[in-house]
């Protein structure tokens, strides 16, 4: 039974990010076929508008959803109406600024656009994004509420249903009311307010009662959050550094490579967000011999399931820069620099999920290190690659950065995994 609960959660929050994922990626791939590589390029370099987003989406939603799976564990109704509450109101409350800052979408783009052929696109992008703020946010963070009361399947079919919406729309505004890249932001935003109002439709009565303090739900998302602003900060670098050296077809090459990184991500991501309901609701009945085999079982897919994806990508290389609409000059770069990039999948999943063993385990000190560390390792190795050899093998900075972060992680989780691999051995 404990088995096959953790995977129903598990494929349930895969899929779920799978949609989800989907929902962004069909943006990139219609757009670039249908206004150009130039566009696609625009869209990735706003990257770090939506790990912006990303970062509140974590700090908030998923702190929220893991106090809220430990008041599901130990069965405190009241407990739980309360945390429900206060995350969407202070998801609510962190919408407001994106929605000031789109009267000055074309001063947002500037911040992470240095071409000056992408920057129209990418100042009508950015005003939808930033428009659009409290639909993602609520989305995201009432996704990860309802899957920690017990609801993954609720989010996949609201998940699917959008983007089925999304991509119909996509077509109907970009071809036929011609209002080119806003019009596939606006497509995703309308798709993702009717998947809301499906995840919230069961909710309604916890709208209204006592809010709970907002500490506990900052505290308790606040590795991940510093990931995200780690994140951010890589991104901004990444998308600064690249368009600055290489010009809009480096651009390309990089927009490529995230937009990849969102698909493979979603195997550890998925991983996560079924682990940290289910070890929460272990912590809250104190069954510590689940919580560990969960724990197992999460790494083990982890590492599994990236492996395959990195032969998948590597055999794939060419079809891949065929769908996104890479010109057939650019195909073989494209296709080496995605093939390097693979090699960091393993690396990365790995040392994703033992953070977020460290966030469920209360080690708030060492999740937060391993959330700082490992994505701004990248920074001074891909600077260095692009300082003394430029374009030759600048690639080779992700699996060599990935690489580096999961050892330190290793010897800083050695407890842990000796805890988790010793107790209650058999599954």
């Amino acid at each position: 039974m404990e088995r096959r609960t953790f995977y129903q959660y598990l494929w349930s929050a895969i899929l779920t990010s799978l949609s989800g994922i989907l929902c962004v990626q069909i943006d990139g791939i219609i757009v670039s076929h249908l206004l150009g590589t130039d566009a696609f390029a625009a869209i990735g370099v706003l990257m770090p508008v939506v790990q912006i987003q990303l970062t509140l989406c974590l700090l908030i939603g998923v702190g929220g959803a893991l106090c809220l799976a430990y008041a599901v564990g130990s069965k405190d109704r009241a407990r739980s109406g309360q945390i429900f509450r206060t995350t969407i109101v202070m998801l609510l409350v962190c919408s407001v600024p994106f929605i000031a800052l789109s009267a000055w979408s074309s001063m947002v783009a500037g911040w992470f656009c240095h071409e000056e052929s992408l920057m129209p696109l990418a100042s009508d992008y950015a005003r939808v994004l930033l428009l659009s703020a409290p639909v993602y946010l609520l989305l995201q963070g009432s996704g990860a509420m309802v899957r920690a009361e017990g609801f993954p399947k609720r989010i996949l079919w609201a998940m699917v249903l959008a983007n089925v919406l999304n991509l119909s729309m996509d077509m109907l505004f970009i071809s036929c009311f011609h209002w080119g890249i806003a019009g596939a932001g606006w497509a995703t935003t309308i798709s993702n307010v009717i998947a809301l109002c499906i995840i919230l439709a069961k909710n309604v009565e916890k709208v209204s009662g006592a809010l709970s303090s907002p500490f506990p739900i900052l505290l308790a998302g606040l590795p991940l959050a510093l990931g995200s602003v780690a994140m951010f900060v890589r991104l901004s670098y990444l998308t600064t550094a690249t368009s600055a050296h290489l010009g809009a077809e480096g651009m390309v090459t990089l927009s490529l490579l995230l937009s990849v990184f969102l698909f493979v991500n979603l195997l550890a991501g998925g991983t996560s967000q079924a682990l940290q309901p289910l070890a929460g609701q272990y912590i809250g009945k104190g069954d510590k011999a689940a919580m560990c085999r969960t724990c197992r079982r999460s790494l083990r897919f982890a590492g599994l399931s990236s492996l395959v994806v990195t032969g998948l990508v590597v055999a794939l290389a060419r079809p891949i820069c065929i769908v996104y609409g890479i010109d057939e000059s650019s195909q073989v770069a494209t296709m080496a620099a995605l093939r390097i990039f693979a090699v960091c999948f393993l690396f990365n999943a790995l040392g994703f999920v033992l953070m977020v063993i460290h966030q469920i385990l209360g080690n708030k000190t060492k999740a937060m290190v391993i959330a700082v560390v490992q994505p701004l390792l990248l920074i001074p190795v891909y600077a260095l690659i692009l300082s003394v050899f430029r374009t030759s093998v600048l690639w080779f900075a992700f699996p060599i950065a990935e690489f580096l972060s999961l050892i330190f992680i290793l010897i800083l989780s050695v407890h842990e995994l000796r805890q988790i691999y010793t107790t209650a051995v058999s599954d």
